[in-house]
């Protein structure tokens, strides 16, 4: 079929629409998966920096814990291995005064919940059941072994701020009670914070810091910063168990920030983005690579299901139809793997098989009217009857063979009066039904106009202009055309475009020699010579088309004039050695012969039309 070539194919189309929207898909999975990743990157750097930040403030809780603990039992049980300091007030101030870096307080309480000794004179007979804070460490008279409580305000003054402990008495006759003043307490911290996060790391380059209340660092990862003051005070917390997150330049480094409160510290961890990020990019290459990967087998896969089921189809359908446009309307469709491509294969077939049918009645239809042309055509043909064939006078043959049903090869012979004969050959310019009827009005014409006793030059010049006349086709006719004198043997001819007649029977045949006139009907107003030629008595004229002389053999090679003249010659003298009655029949029968013996592998391509005249 046609194709234009800026055109692209449909498979192309296909592939390049699905290439964009699966790479479109493609970037915006990306950027989804990647705006996804980086908030839960963000997320997790915040709960990984929050979980850092909650164990160093427990890690520090603990810290003290276990020192009060051990400071308790410790207490406890030297109070058990020395009982007679078990009523002594002064040695219970002598002991903390000893311990006084931690220890504050001292109480012994009885199994009653009274205190019945304290390095605190004022709090002997304190009733620990009176107040809240002092009755949670009633536990240890129903069992407990230990409590500790955080820092508040005790029961006696709750202006004072204390960590209170105890243990009980292993006899079960009470428990000591241990407190630790928030002055203590502080002295501790800021003994101990420091060491509780040197060298500590979130990561490899994250920190931590420990700030007091005055906004001042006591603590970090990297002693180098100690000392300094946190201007960007926004990130601290504003209340006890409070994380608060942010993301500001910590230390020269663009980091993710969490801090709390506790007990009057603030514990602050920070996570550099970069590092956070290094993990984040790692997946970001890996989730860009499976997915180009996805791509790449997801495309494939479609490209390859779309050439399967549609592009090879397509193409299939295609072959099949240019097969059909170039005339091969033996061609099937078959494309049958899909119900769509296989109900158009069967409507091509079904429209080839109904053009094939068409095309068979409109051939039988125009073979038809051919050979019902070709009836007509031969009937208007003059018949070679006795009276030519046998005339004591002259004699005279002709015959025609059409390469088609219908040709545009003619001759035509009749006598004007009983001393003049004419005789014409004509070759119209094209074959088929419009050349028979072209030939059949340039016959009527020119008989016409010799019956009118025209010259043969005024007939041959009115009929090219009537000719010329009408002449939508564009054809032209080759004519040779004469008026023989039978007294004389005298022929007075026009030679319009036709081929060189060959005169023979007496010496050998030799063309004869013509001025050669433009064809009749190819220009309105054209000049034709009248010609003549002597025939003697026993000499033949032989008139014949192109088809004759252009005939050719398998190789390309033509007929020819000499083969013509040899034939001519070596049938004559044939003819004449046998005494043949019909001679001009058999000169014709024998050229025509000759000829589809010289080209019997190719096929008949033009008219074939001869006429021999013989003078006697």
């Amino acid at each position: 079929m046609f194709r234009d070539n800026s055109t692209k194919k449909v498979g192309t189309i296909i592939k390049r629409w699905l290439f964009i929207v699966i790479f479109a898909a493609f970037v915006i999975s990306i950027a989804g998966i990647i705006a996804v990743q980086s908030f839960y990157q963000q997320l997790y750097s915040f709960s990984l920096i929050e979980e850092g930040v909650k164990d160093v403030s427990e890690d520090v809780d603990q810290t003290f814990s276990d020192l009060l603990y051990d400071y308790t039992h410790d207490f406890t049980e030297l109070i058990e291995d020395n009982k007679s300091y078990m009523k002594d007030p002064a040695w219970l101030s002598d002991l903390v005064d000893m311990n006084s870096a931690f220890v504050s307080e001292i109480n012994i309480v009885d199994n009653q919940g009274f205190i019945t000794n304290s390095s605190m004179p004022e709090y002997i007979g304190w009733d620990m059941n009176s107040e809240e804070q002092s009755a949670e460490f009633m536990c240890l008279l129903n069992g407990r072994e230990y409590y500790e409580q955080d820092m508040r305000g005790n029961a006696y003054d709750e202006s004072i701020q204390m960590v209170y402990a105890g243990a009980r008495f292993s006899d079960g006759s009470g428990f000591l009670q241990l407190g630790i003043s928030k002055e203590n307490y502080i002295s501790y911290l800021q003994d101990t914070l420091a060491s509780e996060v040197r060298n500590r790391r979130i990561g490899v380059k994250g920190m931590y810091v420990i700030v007091d209340s005055d906004h001042r660092i006591i603590g970090s990862t990297d002693d180098a910063f100690n000392g300094h003051t946190v201007v960007r005070t926004e990130i601290l917390a504003n209340r006890e168990g409070e994380f608060r997150r942010s993301r500001i330049n910590l230390f020269d480094q663009d980091c993710y920030v969490v801090s709390t409160l506790k007990n009057g510290y603030y514990f602050v961890g920070g996570f550099p983005v970069s590092e956070a990020g290094h993990f984040g990019r790692i997946d970001k290459i890996l989730i860009i690579t499976v997915n180009i990967l996805m791509l790449l087998c997801i495309f494939g896969i479609l490209s390859r299901l779309l050439n399967t089921h549609v592009v090879k189809g397509i193409e299939d359908i295609n072959d099949s139809l240019t097969k059909i446009t170039g005339g091969d309307l033996d061609e099937k469709a078959e494309v049958t793997n899909s119900l769509e491509f296989t109900e158009l294969s069967r409507g091509i077939n079904s429209t080839v098989d109904r053009l094939k049918q068409m095309i068979a009645e409109a051939d039988a239809r125009i073979d038809e009217e051919l050979a019902m042309a070709n009836n007509i055509q031969r009937a208007s043909l003059p018949d070679c009857s006795r009276e030519f064939r046998e005339n004591e006078r002259f004699s005279l043959y002709a015959s025609m063979e059409t390469a088609k049903t219908v040709g545009g090869d003619f001759y035509d012979f009749y006598k004007l009066s009983d001393d003049l004969l004419a005789v014409t050959i004509a070759d119209v310019s094209d074959k088929g039904i419009p050349a028979a009827m072209f030939m059949m009005r340039a016959k009527a014409v020119m008989k016409r106009m010799a019956e009118e006793g025209r010259s043969v030059e005024d007939m041959a010049a009115a009929a090219n202009r009537e000719l010329w006349e009408n002449n939508e086709g564009s054809m032209f006719v080759t004519v040779w055309t004469g008026i023989l004198d039978l007294r004389t043997g005298v022929m007075r001819y026009v030679h319009a475009g036709h081929t060189c007649p060959v005169l023979f029977g007496i010496d050998d045949p030799v063309f004869v020699k013509q001025k050669r006139d433009l064809m009749l009907g190819a220009m309105p107003e054209v000049t034709y010579h009248g010609q003549e030629i002597r025939l003697r008595h026993g000499e033949a004229l032989f008139l014949y088309t192109d088809g004759v002389t252009e005939a050719e053999e398998a190789g390309g090679k033509l007929y020819g004039n000499e083969r013509l003249t040899s034939l001519l010659a070596a049938k004559d003298k044939e003819l004449k050695k046998d005494g043949a009655k019909e001679y001009c029949r058999e000169i014709c029968d024998a050229v025509i012969s000759d000829v589809h013996e010289y080209s019997k592998d190719v096929p008949q391509s033009d008219d074939i039309t001869v006429l021999c005249l013989k003078y006697r």
